[in-house]
């Protein structure tokens, strides 16, 4: 077995478990140690994309690596500034991950099909995990990490099992794509994380549609924004799932926080939108200091009175730009759309540019990924987790590089069968 099959297996190998494992406590340990491996033996892979060939990398992997530089650029200047530890710069380091997955997957040539299986692995695990937690009586499931944790990463493997999927029959697909979307949405309820749902919604909406045009489109459309009204009206009409989805608090909560109640989860996220704004407001230009936010809160009035409060327990402000913003100012918030809108603005680019219907579904999948997270960071502070930070950059860049070696034109190979060429598939 030569070099290149061998470096494949084990790139196969890595997003495989990233994706199978990711719902486990400390289940990106396999994947960390498979691509530290696989990109060691990557020098020793011949052909016209190995490592050190730079003339020929796309201008992409390098807009990507320029997004971990500038976000860990702001974020050290902050710590320094403030006097914090270097531990601080532990979640934004994981953004590394996002150019370093798409150059290996595109260097390595890798088929999408240990990414696609392990999405379905992961959701399985996810849907049985939350399940039995459900049956053992836990109020919200959360794999055993965090109920917010959990759905995110969830949310994140069901754009991954259906937009990596390999080539295989309608039929097939149709029971496999509803699987895959029953299985995260019983995590998900169960979970009781309604922060997640809009980014669900999307996923599920762009894979309804995909890379149609013209009348099937509109069908698609319409079906998707019947699925869509379906699972609303389910939401609020039917109590267990009501009850279960927490979406029959969300008003009772909205009402509270008018009179002053900031110890509910809607009430306790506009009082932390409040506390970073005010905190923007004073320092606009260098905030507060990374990772300072959980000082502004003590500082505030619920809190200043020595009061047992939930409220007071909080360290984040539960929204990427309002907790950036807060903390580094305007730079911060620089950086974090920097983070959405470069991976964005590479699968907008890429969509049109396309000509194979594969390569077009993996860019429409890492767009609503983005956004989907983008959307989700807006009530529970993405880069604010480890796991989320991690499983974020992994995805986003695996589906990036799975797109741009795709665009190439050239030859996925197979990692079960080496000596297979498959175009596109």
């Amino acid at each position: 077995m030569g070099h290149g099959a061998i470096v494949r297996r084990l790139v196969w190998m890595a997003g495989f478990s990233a994706a199978a494992f990711v719902v486990l406590p400390n289940g990106l340990a396999p994947f960390g140690i498979l691509l530290a491996v696989a990109t060691c033996l990557m020098p020793l892979v011949s052909g016209a994309h190995a490592v050190g060939d730079r003339r020929v990398l796309p201008h992409a992997l390098g807009a990507l690596g320029a997004v971990p530089v500038l976000v860990l650029l702001v974020c050290a200047v902050s710590m320094l500034r403030s006097g914090q530890g270097w531990d601080v710069l532990d979640n934004p380091a994981r953004l590394l991950l996002l150019p370093w997955c798409a150059w290996l997957m595109w260097s390595s040539g890798v088929g999408r099909g240990g990414v696609w299986a392990g999405a379905m692995v992961g959701l399985a695990l996810a849907c049985a995990l939350a399940v039995q937690e459900h049956l053992l009586g836990a109020e919200r499931a959360g794999g055993h990490v965090n109920p917010l944790v959990f759905a995110h990463s969830v949310m994140v493997l069901l754009a991954a099992a259906l937009f990596c999927r390999p080539a295989m029959k309608a039929p097939v697909w149709a029971m496999l794509w509803t699987a895959s979307v029953v299985m995260a949405v019983v995590a998900v309820v169960l979970s009781g994380s309604r922060g997640v749902v809009p980014g669900l919604v999307v996923v599920v909406i762009a894979s309804l549609i995909g890379e149609a045009t013209g009348r099937l489109l509109w069908l698609r459309l319409g079906v998707a924004a019947g699925v869509a009204l379906a699972v609303a009206i389910a939401s609020a009409g039917v109590p267990w799932l009501a009850e279960q989805s927490r979406m029959d608090q969300v008003w009772p909560d909205v009402a509270a926080y008018r009179h002053g109640q900031v110890d509910t989860p809607i009430g306790a996220r506009l009082e932390l939108l409040a506390v970073a704004a005010r905190e923007f407001g004073d320092a606009p230009f260098t905030g507060t200091g990374i990772e300072r936010f959980g000082a502004s809160i003590d500082a505030s009035d619920h809190c200043g009175r020595g009061e047992q409060r939930h409220f007071c327990d909080l360290r984040h402000a539960h929204n990427d730009i309002a907790q950036w913003g807060a903390t580094m100012g305007i730079p911060g918030i620089v950086a974090i759309i920097a983070v959405y809108w470069v991976p964005l603005a590479i699968a907008l680019r890429g969509f049109r540019r396309s000509r194979y219907a594969s390569t077009r579904r993996l860019y429409v999948g890492c767009a609503a990924l983005v956004i989907a997270c983008l959307l989700a960071g807006m009530s529970q502070s993405t880069f604010s987790h480890a796991i989320t930070a991690s499983s974020y950059a992994i995805l986003v860049g695996t589906m990036l590089g799975l797109a741009l070696r795709a665009r190439d034109g050239e030859p996925y190979m197979d990692a079960a069968s080496p000596g297979v060429q498959r175009m596109d598939a």
